[in-house]
């Protein structure tokens, strides 16, 4: 029984290789724009920084868990600004990591902003086969780890803000990847691309509170999609609280405090409605989000 989940878990990750490259999934992405859309870089219009991480059903062997470090800032020169990301994800016996920096070029229009955003980066890959324990000894297929590999890549997107709504359309890998079994390469073809499409909009219901509705349309021009909506509540311009669904039938619990200026903390709880995975196995996200200054009167998307 070993040996066949563990062929299973060999090819599902060789077909995953073979389809397309992933953004690793996170569930509060709004402090980490720039993992979904370079153009996003600048937008706070103070230097900004996120540090998230996520485990997903806890306890269980193999578990999915990921680390996430983001930064963004405007420059001197209105129109643009930089940012980049690292992160690390690792599925049973699969690590990944990612390095990429980000350069965004904005102009102003109507009461918000346009900015079209490029990034480039690096992405490694290893598979630790060994660790995968098999009924027959010496199996071939895991006698050795896999080399590792290291593959660029690039994205792209444009982003339109203003201070009571966004757009947001992006393709975060632009080449695919390709696995034989022993090497791995990239390769450029526009119907592999995952585009991102996005939106939200701030509704001010009294005085101190506001409705925050965002959705976030995943898709690889028909083969696969998966829709995202969340509709957080705002207090104080300081507390958050919000529910999200997602079309694959997860679902998300989302809460945000403002601790200082400076400083906000944020939480995720994640579930599903349907079997997949351990059973009764949630999972947990913690980020911490830093301004190196209050904003104020800026095209800010934080409300979201």
């Amino acid at each position: 029984m070993k040996r066949i989940i563990a062929y299973i878990l060999f090819f599902f990750l060789v077909f995953t290789l073979q389809a397309q490259q992933y953004v690793p999934g996170v569930s509060q992405y709004m402090f980490h724009g720039l993992l979904l859309n370079p153009a996003i870089a600048g937008s706070d219009e103070v230097f900004s920084a996120g540090a998230s991480y996520r485990s997903q059903w806890l306890g269980a062997d193999g578990a999915p868990n990921t680390q996430l470090l983001s930064l963004s800032t405007p420059l001197k020169n209105e129109r643009m600004a930089l940012g980049g990301y690292l992160y690390r994800d690792q599925l049973g016996v699969t690590n990944k990591m990612a390095l990429y920096l980000t350069g965004a070029y904005r102009l102003s229009m109507g009461a918000g902003k346009l900015s079209f955003g490029l990034s480039a980066g690096v992405n490694s890959e290893k598979n630790k086969w060994t660790k995968i324990q098999t009924t027959t000894s010496n199996d071939p297929t895991f006698s050795q780890d896999s080399r590792v590999s290291y593959l660029p890549n690039f994205s792209w997107g444009t982003y339109y803000y203003t201070p009571q709504f966004y757009v947001s359309v992006s393709v975060p890998f632009i080449l695919g990847v390709n696995y034989n079994g022993e090497n791995t390469s990239t390769s450029f073809n526009v119907q592999q691309w995952n585009w991102h499409i996005s939106g939200g909009y701030k509704i001010d219901l009294f005085e101190d509170w506001s409705l925050l509705p965002s959705i976030l349309y995943k898709t690889n021009l028909g083969i696969s999609s998966v829709l995202d909506g969340n509709m957080m509540v705002r207090y104080l311009k300081k507390y958050e609280l919000g529910v999200g669904y997602r079309s694959n039938g997860q679902w998300v619990v989302m809460a945000k405090c403002k601790l200082n200026q400076k400083w906000t903390l944020g939480y995720a709880l994640d579930g599903s409605f349907t079997k997949e995975g351990p059973p009764a196995r949630n999972s947990h996200e913690i980020t911490l989000f830093f301004e190196l200054k209050e904003v104020i009167n800026t095209m800010n998307p934080k409300f979201f």
